[in-house]
């Protein structure tokens, strides 16, 4: 069985449709949170989905030279912040106390 080769991964278009994914990923947590805001980690979730949008953004603006050390460091920050944030919204959800590290 010999199958074609797969055409080359463009990392934009990657980065794009995950953050798209993302954009829903937020619309649709943060319906739950409006409807079931007693729901423990739901808003953890939902700001660290908003955050991994804004870190897609920041990605993207990467590509201009103007603005790529701020949108390096933002994206790094940003990255960082929406896995702890969903992180902290795991263990919430969980009924578990998240480390004073992760809380800053």
């Amino acid at each position: 069985m010999n199958l074609p080769p797969l055409p080359p991964l463009d990392l934009h278009t990657l980065a794009f449709v995950l953050g798209l994914g993302s954009v829903l990923q937020v619309l649709a947590l943060y319906g739950q949170y409006r409807s079931n805001a007693s729901r423990a980690g739901l808003g953890s979730w939902t700001l660290g989905s908003l955050a991994l949008v804004l870190a897609f953004a920041a990605n993207a603006l990467r590509g201009v030279p103007a603005l790529s050390p701020y949108a390096i460091v933002a994206n790094n920050v940003l990255f960082m912040a929406g896995a702890a944030l969903n992180y902290v919204g795991v263990l919430k959800f969980f009924d578990r106390k998240p480390p004073a590290a992760v809380l800053g």
